[in-house]
């Protein structure tokens, strides 16, 4: 039983370009004739404030793109895949790699039937990822610190280069 909730009024933030609802009044409206309420009756007030306050923050695509490229970002580009990435880069003079082959005791592979990674790079990368994915997660649903990391999202960018998810 929700106790007294007064209309919402919604209204946009600037800086975030967050919507978000704010209440007429904080406080539920009793009249002196209501009977005072239980404390479940508080709780259950306090927590349809606060899921309808996180429905709408949650469900705002701005943050939701923010949120993807911080995950990848933290996630996987900043995983064993730097040290994959590091090293040499082949050129092209034709520009498609047609011209690139890689050298083996066994022969030549052409660039464009050359793997990447093998196995054992590709297992150690997704671990790594799977480690990072894990971690980020406990931060994301930790009480403290989820609410925080999605404040500073929806405030910030923290990959503006990068391109937005469509």
């Amino acid at each position: 039983m929700a106790v007294g909730i007064i209309p919402e009024k919604e209204t946009q933030s600037r800086e975030a370009g967050l919507r978000y609802s704010a209440r007429e009044d904080p406080a539920p409206c009793l009249s002196p004739a209501a009977p005072k309420p239980s404390m479940p009756d508080i709780l259950e007030v306090n927590m349809d404030k606060r899921d309808d306050a996180i429905r709408v923050f949650i469900t705002d695509p701005v943050l939701q793109k923010r949120l993807a490229k911080y995950l990848v970002q933290r996630c996987f580009r900043n995983s064993v895949l730097e040290d994959l990435h590091a090293g040499i880069a082949p050129d092209s003079k034709a520009g498609d790699y047609s011209d690139v082959v890689v050298s083996t005791p066994f022969g030549e592979i052409p660039w464009a039937k050359l793997s990447r990674f093998d196995d054992k790079e590709m297992k150690t990368l997704m671990i790594d990822v799977v480690q990072k994915t894990y971690e980020f997660i406990q931060e994301l649903f930790d009480v403290e610190s989820g609410g925080e990391l999605l404040l500073r999202l929806a405030a910030r960018d923290p990959v503006p280069q990068w391109q937005d998810p469509r």
